[in-house]
């Protein structure tokens, strides 16, 4: 059973494949190729880089990942090569072949930035990314989600392995499980990088693909993994330079205690360390946020992972000097009387805007961004660099009298710039003819989805519309699921994609009727019942 766990998936249309730039999976508008960003920052260089790898190797089109990665769209078998090649150039190439995590932790989008981390957030995700690349046979989609105990976090993510800061130089690691997390004892900050490469080992030993399904018994065998001497396991920053320094008091975090129970006892009668008990703080959503250096970061999200090249030019053309706000030509659907009322895009990141995006960036010296190939790691907490979130979106920093001007223009160009934009409470995954296992056209129902639904939005609930049963986009529950089956869609009211087999099957613009009747007060049972 764990050699099929573990066993890479043939079926392009079964949810768990994990492309990368040497193994592009197929879809309906030809291979799909994922980028991972090394902590999901790339220098201007790197991004424009992207941009002119999909307009020369794909069909120009680019989606930003939940986990704050890069896909390239309509790669063929010819210029998947060349493609991966040209990315190598610019320090992006695939860093494993085993089939393992291309990108293994994920953390704040303003790691770096956050005055109150206890943590070098950034420097424990080095440390440990290449702890895990000495770990043969991770199962693609691992992830070690890492929290510094910041005013900023990754809010619910959906990792394998937790790391939260507990105060200067402390830490607790956190297993996932289908109730919970069950965390161990808190240990030295310079001590978990080994930590969590014996507990990925013990893992991968396992034969399971995530954490959260792993059985009691196989739970503990990571938790015994886990409280093994780390002397037996020396830290990979020693020799290497790297310093996890202490940052903050740690103040306001709950300490060991919220991390459960001693981990010694709990393992002496075959017990779990006790569940929950630390909770993340939530991703910095869209808008402007004034940081302590005097910039400003700006959050953006693509809507549904996507946005149109033209709108990104507008904007990148403002931002790099050329024009005013005045003077920038807004799609008709992207007026401020959209913003209030919004369509959606139709289109994905294309090769332009990401290109001239890049140049937006300030640099420290005032000078233009060089473009070679050689040493373009982006430094992760400056300013040059440009941060991928795991809300599908970007993050810039500007100096203060640039920021609103900036919002402003990303706003007219279609981008969700501020928190309460009612397309943030809709999931949507690329549907036809971009994916082969889509029969409609998803993004441009879930931008009229978003509109109707928004008076639910406010009361909390969260719709999605998946082109397929798989759900990729949000395989969870929702208020509101709209399934596409053969070019009209099967109606989930609180379910899962999977969810309600003899579901009612409606075409969009019923069941986009049906929610503009509803009454907002009320159930959607009503809307959608016999």
């Amino acid at each position: 059973m764990s050699g099929e766990r573990r066993r890479r998936p043939d079926d392009p249309a079964r949810r768990g494949w994990c492309p990368s730039l040497a193994r592009p999976m197929p879809t309906g508008d030809g291979l799909l190729a994922r980028v991972h960003p090394p902590l999901g920052v790339l220098s201007a260089a790197q991004l424009r880089a992207v941009a002119e790898a999909s307009r020369r190797y794909g069909n120009g089109h680019v989606d930003i990942t939940a986990r704050g990665n890069l896909q390239i769209r309509g790669v063929s078998e010819g210029t998947a090569p060349p493609l991966a090649a040209w990315l190598a150039d610019f320090g992006l190439a695939d860093v494993r072949s085993d089939g393992g995590p291309q990108r293994l932790t994920l953390a704040s989008a303003l790691a770096g930035f956050d005055a109150d981390e206890a943590i070098d957030v950034l420097a424990l995700a080095r440390a440990i990314e290449d702890v895990g690349l000495t770990v043969p046979g991770l199962p693609a989609k691992t992830l070690v989600a890492i929290d510094g105990g910041g005013r900023w976090g990754l809010g619910a993510a959906e990792a394998d392995v937790f790391l939260s800061a507990t105060g200067a130089a402390r830490v607790a690691i956190g297993l996932a499980s289908e109730t919970g997390t069950d965390w161990c004892a808190e240990i030295a900050i310079d001590d978990a990088p080994a930590a969590v490469g014996r507990v990925l080992n013990a893992f991968v030993a396992t034969g399971r693909r995530r954490v959260r399904d792993l059985g009691d018994s196989e739970r503990v065998q990571l938790l015994t993994a886990h409280a093994e001497p780390s002397r037996a396991s020396p830290s990979p920053l020693c020799g290497r330079g790297w310093t996890l320094r202490q940052q903050g008091s740690g103040e306001g975090s709950d300490g060991a205690e919220a991390c459960g129970a001693d981990l010694s006892p709990a393992l002496s009668d075959g017990t779990l360390p006790r569940r929950g008990g630390r909770f993340f703080a939530g991703a910095p959503e869209p808008g402007l946020i004034a940081l302590s250096s005097g910039l400003t970061a700006i959050i953006v999200e693509a809507p549904f992972g996507r946005c149109t090249a033209d709108n990104l030019n507008a904007v990148a053309a403002l931002q790099a000097g050329e024009a005013s706000s005045s003077d920038v030509e807004t799609h008709p659907r992207h007026s401020g009387a959209a913003q209030r009322n919004p369509e959606p895009t139709t289109g994905h990141c294309v090769s332009g805007g990401f290109r001239v995006l890049a140049r937006s960036e300030p640099r420290n010296d005032g000078g233009e961004s060089e473009d070679h190939h050689a040493g373009l790691g982006a430094a992760p907490a400056s300013q040059d660099a440009i941060r991928l979130t795991p809300n599908r979106g970007l993050v810039l920093f500007v100096r203060e009298d640039q920021a609103e001007p900036t919002r402003a223009a990303l706003a007219a160009a279609g981008i969700i710039t501020e928190s309460a934009d009612p397309r943030r409470a809709v999931a949507a995954c690329p549907g036809a003819p971009a994916c082969a296992s889509g029969t409609t056209p998803v993004p441009r129902h879930a931008g009229e989805l978003a509109t109707a639904f928004a008076p639910f939005a406010a009361r909390g609930l969260f719709a999605h519309v998946s082109g397929c049963a798989k759900g990729c986009a949000h395989p969870r529950k929702a208020g509101l699921t709209l399934v596409a089956e053969g070019g009209r869609y099967r109606v989930v009211l609180d379910g899962a994609p999977g969810d309600g087999g003899h579901a009612p099957s409606l075409t969009f613009e019923a069941a986009l009727d049906r929610v503009r009747r509803a009454d907002p007060a009320q159930s959607l049972a009503g809307a959608f019942g016999p």
